[in-house]
């Protein structure tokens, strides 16, 4: 879900005039809006890679199936895209963590979704992202959901079907703001039996659930692992 370019702003100040920034998603319109927004932003246009997604007419990407399996990703010119340094999966999700801001979002919930349909769909879209990553890039998943299915468990399904390849790795520098995040989710972890806020034991720092009560932000969950085994995936 690139959207209409807010993280793909943040990454391009990130990786610095060298770097390249590839933007995927389903809505042509919405990555059409992210060049003028680099062009305000004073990002060189060379910077933004789009990349469309292909979505077959009718597909319901939903469904049990999954509907008509995509072609391969490639850029808005049809060249295949080289290996990634890091790959950000910001994927489609019920985004029951931004409730606060969006309550009307609680009766659009269907509990099948939440339960399979979009774990599936995660799943799915997380073990296309691993291809594109380099040997020793990382790959790092992101909801804005609440739903363990569509968090954890999504995790979990990576770490054994790609484990081989991939091995969890720190979200975060130490001494980060972003290790004082896991820092708080972990004792609220500890203080709250049942709130899943940080991973523990051999995870721990490796994913983390942000929330409203503990971090005063809405609620999202993080997830990273980087490229050990052999695979055609990084830059940009």
């Amino acid at each position: 879900c690139a959207g209409n370019g807010g993280k793909a702003l943040a990454l391009a100040a990130l990786v610095g005039p060298q770097g390249r920034v590839f933007c995927h998603d389903v809505s042509l319109p919405r990555l059409r809006q992210i060049p003028g927004r680099f062009a305000r932003a004073g990002i060189p246009p060379e910077a933004l890679v789009l990349c469309p997604a292909a979505q077959s007419p009718g597909a319901d990407p939903l469904a049990e199936d999954g509907g008509p399996a995509p072609g391969p990703a490639v850029d808005e010119h049809g060249a295949p895209l080289p290996p990634m340094d890091v790959v950000l999966v910001d994927a489609p999700c019920s985004s029951t963590g931004v409730l606060r801001r969006h309550p009307s979002l609680r009766w659009e919930l269907e509990e099948e979704a939440m339960a399979q349909g979009l774990p599936r769909l995660q799943r799915d879209i997380l073990g296309r992202a691993a291809a594109h990553v380099r040997p020793g890039g990382r790959l790092v998943y992101a909801t804005c959901a609440l739903n363990p299915a569509e968090n954890e468990a999504v995790a979990a399904w990576f770490d054994v079907a790609h484990g081989r390849e991939f091995e969890p790795a720190a979200l975060f520098a130490p001494g980060s703001d972003g290790t004082r995040a896991v820092d708080a989710a972990r004792r609220a972890s500890r203080l709250f039996p049942g709130y899943p806020g940080a991973a523990t034991d051999g995870l721990a720092g490796t994913r983390v659930l942000l929330s409203t009560p503990v971090h005063g932000t809405d609620c999202f969950f993080i997830a990273a692992w980087t490229r050990v085994g052999r695979g055609h995936g990084a830059a940009g």
